[in-house]
């Protein structure tokens, strides 16, 4: 649905009492940090209430009510969608997923609704999921550049004493980013992208993103197909998380959910299925 990660807000006039908490080792001088959550269009989801800038993001996610409704699936239990996978026939078959999932870096939580690239790869699927991961979750990346852009303050520092209004500021610039993108049309506009390998080598189109995960394709092509197969604690797990048909993400183990993910993206990925995303172009609006 999106991917999240943390920023660092500079505090130009932070208080005596909050200098040693609030001075990390990503910036020279004290801040304030948010977990912030994003779409693939730039639209902020949620954002977290300030917290110092010596907290990790394992401490921030814990923190935010966001991820608390997710991994409970009190706001997600009637999403459903669909992966891949292969049964004991080996036939490709569609199983129904009930919840969300998101997209973050290495330092979050192994909860199944938080999906991190892997860091030792060395299966040929796992590293096309993982190079693609990291392509995706520079969405939050750019939001943060952009709402830099746009609101100097943030970038520059925040002169304000009183955390509080030190939060309620950088929501406000979030909320009015929100605003301006469904003002300029940018929240909608996206359509399947970059052409698939395959048909690239008909039209000569060159994407980096695909080109890599050819790269790796090309090295896999004779893998065995047994090597999919789900592991019987694995189908243990998924069994149990089963109700009338349905998968609930939020019952499925972290490891178990992240192979299930990376199989139907192997399967799409053979079925030339994988499309690059990629936005019309439109004039922003002029009010």
């Amino acid at each position: 649905m999106g991917s999240s990660d943390g920023t660092h807000i500079p505090l130009l006039s932070c208080p005596t009492w909050a200098l040693n908490s609030h001075k990390g080792h990503k910036l020279n001088c004290p801040a304030r940090t948010f977990n912030v959550t994003v779409t693939h269009a730039r639209q902020i989801l949620s954002v977290t209430q300030g917290y110092p800038s010596t907290w990790n993001d394992k401490t921030l996610i814990m923190m935010d009510e966001f991820y608390k409704t997710i991994k409970s699936g009190k706001s997600t239990d009637k999403r459903i969608f669909e992966l891949y996978e292969y049964n004991d026939k080996f036939e490709i078959i569609k199983v129904k997923y009930a919840g969300a999932w998101f997209i973050v870096d290495n330092g979050y939580l192994e909860w199944s609704c938080t999906i991190p690239p892997m860091k030792n790869a060395i299966n040929y699927k796992f590293i096309r999921f993982s190079e693609w991961l990291e392509s995706m979750r520079k969405d939050v990346k750019c939001t943060f550049g952009i709402l830099k852009g746009r609101f100097t303050i943030l970038k520059t520092g925040v002169r304000m004493q009183s955390l509080k209004k030190v939060d309620q500021l950088f929501r406000t610039c979030c909320a009015i980013h929100n605003c301006l993108l469904f003002v300029d049309g940018l929240d909608k506009g996206w359509e399947d992208g970059v052409q698939s390998y395959w048909e690239q080598q008909d039209k000569n189109i060159k994407s980096f993103p695909l080109q890599r995960l050819n790269r790796i394709y090309n090295q896999n092509s004779s893998s065995s197909i047994i090597n999919d197969k789900m592991l019987d604690c694995d189908k243990e797990h998924l069994n149990k998380s089963e109700k009338n048909g349905v998968r609930y993400v939020k019952k499925i183990p972290f490891d178990t959910f992240y192979k299930c993910l990376v199989n139907h993206f192997d399967i799409c990925f053979k079925k030339r299925d994988i499309k690059w995303p990629r936005r019309v172009r439109s004039t922003p609006k002029v009010i």
